[in-house]
């Protein structure tokens, strides 16, 4: 929820002349009576703002103006020096322009463009905020305007906020329904995960079962100590092997050898000492 600036207003305020348009909340006596554009423009610098004249004040019938290069119109007249609204609204400004604010007391105004700034004068010279979009009512008096009197920090909804908090309810029913979806999901994948560890165990006990009751490669082997008896397969081609009775080096060690051709199989009997060989065997 944003917090806005609200004014509290008084609306429907009608008027017939400048002595009736700025009598509901007359200023302090020190910034009412400025003779001219020229003093309102003293008043106003002494207290900080900044104007930078453009040229001399412009003189009417009505009145005085006087332009500021920030963009600051300042008008003055005699009090009661004008029955007419049409020359009155000609004189300080007071037409359906959106962008200026005008702040005005018995016989000054101030034209500015922009809220902020009609607040600034306001605090300081007194006076009356005067916003823009003012129309004439059927007997010609000005209608529609609004008189800030007070001005306050309220939290205002927007007009939508019915729409974006049930907007921002059913997100969060997506989202909760997302949530759900991956609480699943997460515990699919910590079931999948189980059952692949289980896997890789298997695996990995049958991967040792089998090079324990392999003959690694080529070499010679003590029967009971590297290897154990049994009957044993390669399908190395031209591989050379022996079974062994002893390690004299006489043939008469030799109880039985080889060359591999295909596959091949091989018994090792438990009295035997050795066996040699040049590739790698599996137990049967």
């Amino acid at each position: 929820m944003k917090k806005h600036f609200a004014l509290l207003v008084v609306l429907g305020f009608a008027l017939s002349g400048c002595s009736t348009l700025f009598d509901s909340e007359a200023p302090s006596e020190e910034s009412s009576d400025f003779r001219n554009a020229a003093q309102a423009l003293r008043a106003f610098e002494e207290e900080g703002g900044n104007c930078e004249a453009e040229e001399e004040p412009s003189f009417s019938e009505f009145g005085e103006a006087l332009k500021c290069h920030t963009g600051i119109i300042i008008y003055s007249w005699e009090a009661g020096a004008s029955e007419s609204l049409t020359e009155l609204e000609a004189a300080i400004g007071l037409t359906a322009n959106e962008e200026r604010f005008h702040v005005a007391g018995t016989n000054w105004a101030f034209s500015v463009a922009g809220e902020d700034s009609a607040l600034w004068i306001h605090e300081r010279l007194g006076g009356q905020i005067i916003s823009p979009g003012l129309t004439r009512g059927e007997r010609g008096e000005i209608t529609g305007t609004v008189v800030v009197t007070d001005v306050q920090e309220i939290e205002v909804e927007p007009a939508d906020m019915d729409d974006r908090r049930a907007a921002l309810d059913e997100r969060d029913k997506e989202l909760d329904e997302r949530d759900r979806e991956l609480v699943a999901w997460a515990e699919e994948l910590e079931e999948h995960e189980a059952e692949l560890d289980a896997r890789n165990d298997t695996i990995t006990t049958a991967e040792r079962e089998i090079e324990e009751n392999a003959i690694p490669g080529a070499g010679m082997y003590l029967v009971g100590t590297d290897i154990q008896p049994g009957t044993y397969y390669t399908n190395a081609d031209r591989c050379y092997w022996a079974r062994l009775s002893g390690f004299s080096g006489n043939l008469s060690d030799i109880l039985a050898n080889g060359n591999t051709r295909g596959t091949t199989y091989v018994t090792i009997a438990p009295t035997d000492t050795a066996f040699e060989t040049r590739c790698r065997w599996e137990r049967q």
